[in-house]
Formats: structure tokens, C-alpha cells, sequence
């Protein structure tokens, strides 16, 4: 079985419309599969999984670079996952 594509875009936004990008992030669910408020230099992380690397580029130029209050993004795509080996049991 082949791997899904995995990509995490770290996401810093103007402090007075975090809520306004979060809104917005949701009404774009069909395409996000997890989003996470975090601590540290960027506010927000988005996880997609599953599109190809041209639905990506076409996700981050069409629905997430240009939305208001977002003042820098950081893409990580994933090589490898090791997730199977993070569970109990498995070595």
C-alpha cells in the first residue's frame, strides 16, 4: 500500500484575527484533515494528507496564501512516516 502524501503547514497570523483565519480554515474542512492551535513562533498547524503535490500547491496558492491575517507560512512535506512503529507493541 502506498503512503500518503503528508504536508504540515505552520501558519503565524495577526494576533487580532486568529479567530477570523480559524473560521475560515474550517469552512475549508474537506480539504484539511486536522488543524492544531499551537505554542511558539506560528499560531496555527494545518495537516493535509492525501492529495497529490499539485492539489497541494493548488490548496496553498487558491484557499490558504491569501487570506486575510496571515502574515507567514511554512510548508513541511513529509518523506517518510513512522507511525506504525509508534505503537504499542510494534518494535
Amino acid at each position: 500500500m502506498a503512503e500518503k502524501n503528508c504536508v504540515l503547514i505552520l501558519i503565524k497570523i495577526e494576533t487580532e484575527k486568529i479567530c477570523d483565519v480559524i473560521k475560515k480554515f474550517i469552512s475549508l474542512k474537506d480539504k484539511i484533515k486536522e488543524m492544531f492551535v499551537v505554542t511558539g513562533i506560528f499560531d496555527l498547524v494545518l495537516l493535509l494528507e492525501n492529495h497529490s503535490q499539485q492539489e497541494i500547491i493548488d490548496i496553498i496558492k487558491r484557499d490558504i496564501q491569501n487570506i486575510e491575517g496571515i502574515k507567514k507560512i511554512n510548508i513541511l512535506m513529509t518523506l517518510k512516516r513512522y507511525r506504525h512503529l509508534l505503537k504499542p507493541g510494534k518494535r
